[in-house]
C-alpha cells in the first residue's frame, strides 16, 4: 500500500507538472 501511495502521488505529480509545462508552452 505504502509503495503503490508513493507511485500514486509521483504520478500526480508528474501530471501536474506536464500540464504546468504545457500550458507554458502554449502561453510563449
Amino acid at each position: 500500500e505504502l509503495i503503490s501511495n508513493s507511485s500514486d502521488a509521483l504520478d500526480k505529480t508528474n501530471n501536474s507538472l506536464t500540464i504546468i509545462d504545457s500550458g507554458i508552452g502554449m502561453t510563449k
